[in-house]
């Protein structure tokens, strides 16, 4: 039964993360570092530090228990996930949300399948399993090639159609390394969780289950990449002088926090992945 659940958690998860920038191609009344900032307040300190609360019953005996040394690992893989998910913005900004996540997530779980592959499970890699894991990621890897060259052949094609296109093909090769440096460093959230083991132990040990246990290493994490986010938005309100925007159409705000699902979708996703993995 908890397989079948782990499932359709997956699906789900999914389907939301892939989806959970979508208002930023049709709200036109923020900026992007509007939308952006409210994304980071809602998905990496409300939506988790809810689920936290809720979920585990001695969140503060949780984290008084634990060293700083514990702490720190997290915090600072979530600070690596913060600067990908600045770039990741500037990506979908600069060539659309189906190359990017195609990219991004490709990348991500390529990175985040081999590496805590060869350092946590090196002894896999000879095993049948560990055979086919590689062999996913070698297809992988080719779809993040073809994604790349398609990319590349659709702004020749509107460069040729439409002159004045914001990103001209010549463009297209530094988009596409902005596109790349966010998905090498998207794992490190997935990181940040297979290196938690201490918070995961310490958080069942206070009673929360193997499941909600996740949401405690999840917190740290995220909080360790909200800063980077918001000290760049910042720059960029400041910059462009778009903080009023984020005072005027507080009816779009509100609809942009329905969008910031993205940070339940992922937490599910990493529950999910603990469901099915259990006995």
């Amino acid at each position: 039964m908890n397989t079948w659940i782990g499932v359709f958690l997956t699906i789900v998860a999914a389907v939301l993360n892939g989806n959970f920038a979508l208002p930023l191609k049709h709200n036109r009344k923020w900026s992007w570092e509007n939308s952006w900032t409210v994304y980071s307040v809602v998905a990496f300190v409300l939506i988790p530090l809810g689920l936290v609360y809720l979920t585990n019953p001695h969140l503060s005996g949780t984290y008084r228990t634990l060293s700083r040394t514990e702490i720190m690992s997290p915090l600072l893989f979530g600070t690596g996930w913060g600067i990908s998910e600045v770039l990741l913005g500037n990506s979908i900004d600069r060539v659309g949300m189906a190359l990017t996540f195609a990219i991004v997530i490709g990348l991500s779980a390529t990175f985040g399948t081999l590496i805590p592959l060869i350092t946590l499970h090196l002894h896999t890699i000879l095993s049948i399993k560990g055979s086919v894991i590689l062999a996913g990621i070698v297809i992988m890897s080719c779809g993040i090639l073809f994604c790349a060259k398609a990319g590349e052949e659709r702004e020749k094609q509107r460069a040729q159609s439409l002159p004045n296109s914001s990103l001209s093909t010549s463009n297209y090769g530094a988009a596409l390394l902005i596109t790349i440096a966010a998905g090498a460093p998207t794992p490190m959230l997935n990181y940040a969780l297979a290196f938690g083991e201490p918070i995961l132990s310490h958080a069942r040990r206070m009673g929360a289950t193997p499941a909600n246990a996740t949401y405690s290493v999840w917190v740290v994490a995220l909080l360790g990449g909200l800063p980077v986010n918001l000290l760049y938005c910042s720059y960029l309100l400041s910059r462009k002088r778009t903080w009023g925007c984020s005072l005027q159409n507080l009816t779009t705000g509100w609809a942009q926090f329905l969008w910031q699902y993205c940070g339940w979708a992922r937490s599910h996703y990493k529950e999910s992945l603990r469901l099915i993995s259990a006995p």
